[in-house]
């Protein structure tokens, strides 16, 4: 039993990484700049992450209120008797623990609202085409702030870096939600062509990642499937 508990564990925690990994990949074996909604871009990372999250809580919270001996040696029936004598606490605790993962999913997701996520470029490479191109258009770089342009509708651009050197992210400050539209055309023509960045290593190690958990999970999975149907 104790076996199958952590078979699922793992496929909670590989199964979504696996498929973000793929599409990672995917995205850095382009030789073109790739632009992604910013919201969908952190959607695929929770996404990709939930699993772990999820289960490394649950683990930490049974933990915490268990002696880890009756978890690796599959004494329920002494788990149950420590759930019935402080439900109220795991009731409580895991709550807590939802609301926090809750609220961090809601603080990514409020960041990438109305951003672009920008890949297969660097910063030096990102930053002339897009300030030749606000600037063409009226717009005027804000000294020391970094690279970040303003209009005079009070209009916003900041580019930000990212977690990789060929993953930027743009964020886009309006009043009006409408307005964005067209700024985001705006970058999106003016940095469609720009130059690509080297790949390096990158592609062939997020393939290499991804196809590994393909194949743990698989593992995982006859394993499971073995110890359902022949023991």
């Amino acid at each position: 039993m104790i076996v199958l508990v952590i078979g699922l564990a793992v496929l909670t925690c590989v199964a979504p990484l696996a498929f973000y990994f793929c599409w990672l990949a995917s995205v850095q074996r382009r030789r073109t700049v790739v632009i992604v909604p910013g919201l969908l871009d952190g959607l695929y990372a929770l996404l990709g992450c939930f699993g772990c999250m999820l289960v490394g809580g649950v683990l930490l919270l049974a933990l915490a209120h268990s002696d880890p001996r009756i978890l690796v040696q599959g004494h329920y029936d002494d788990l149950r008797d420590i759930w019935q004598r402080k439900q109220s606490t795991w009731v409580f605790t895991l709550v807590g623990f939802l609301l926090l993962l809750a609220a961090l999913i809601a603080v990514t997701l409020r960041n990438r609202v109305g951003a672009l996520s920008v890949y297969n470029i660097t910063g030096s490479q990102l930053d002339p085409v897009l300030a030749q191109a606000l600037e063409n258009a009226g717009w005027t770089a804000i000294p020391h702030a970094g690279h970040t342009w303003s209009n005079t509708l009070e209009q916003r651009v900041e580019l930000l870096p990212s977690y990789g050197q060929r993953h930027l992210l743009l964020r886009i400050t309006a009043a009006d939600d409408a307005a964005k539209g067209p700024i985001r055309e705006l970058i999106t023509c003016a940095i469609r062509n720009a130059p690509v960045a080297a790949d390096g290593n990158a592609a062939s190690i997020l393939t290499t990642v991804a196809t590994t958990l393909v194949l743990l999970m698989l593992l995982v999975v006859l394993m499971m499937c073995y110890l359902i149907y022949f023991k």
